[in-house]
């Protein structure tokens, strides 16, 4: 088990790219908690079963894996495009001199992209570390 680690709240499938919530037996094994909460029946289940499918794709998708956190999509993916657009923001305002509806919509428009590029970014490198030949 991973320790002090935050662990992420979401994961994401290799075969189609898809970002999912993880389920709280899920996420309470992979936080640890397999060692407090041991004879709930639905952690005795996830636990036994050795593969899941994707609801998207039907991809097989390997239990250990999913708590050991391979699969994670991670958190930061929201927060790095979001203060580099209020950055950005600050930066057409005041060093530029433009008018504060075009410097939002010139920084919504770049931070969406940012997000978009770091997003796809993180989902082929899961995709790489997880499909290896």
């Amino acid at each position: 088990m991973r320790k002090n680690v935050k662990i992420a709240k979401r994961f994401c499938c290799p075969h189609c790219l898809t970002v999912r919530v993880k389920s709280p037996g899920i996420q309470m094994l992979a936080e640890g908690a397999d060692e407090v909460v041991r004879g709930a029946y639905h952690l005795d289940v996830i636990e036994r079963a050795e593969h899941l499918r994707c609801q998207r794709c039907q991809g097989i998708l390997k239990v250990k894996r999913l708590i050991a956190g391979d699969y994670d999509y991670s958190d930061w993916i929201v927060d790095g495009p979001t203060f580099a657009g209020l950055v950005l923001l600050a930066v057409l305002r005041w060093s530029f001199d433009l008018g504060w509806v075009s410097a939002i919509i010139i920084s919504l428009g770049l931070a969406t992209i940012l997000w978009w590029m770091i997003s796809r970014w993180q989902k082929r490198r899961i995709r790489a570390r997880v499909l290896k030949p």
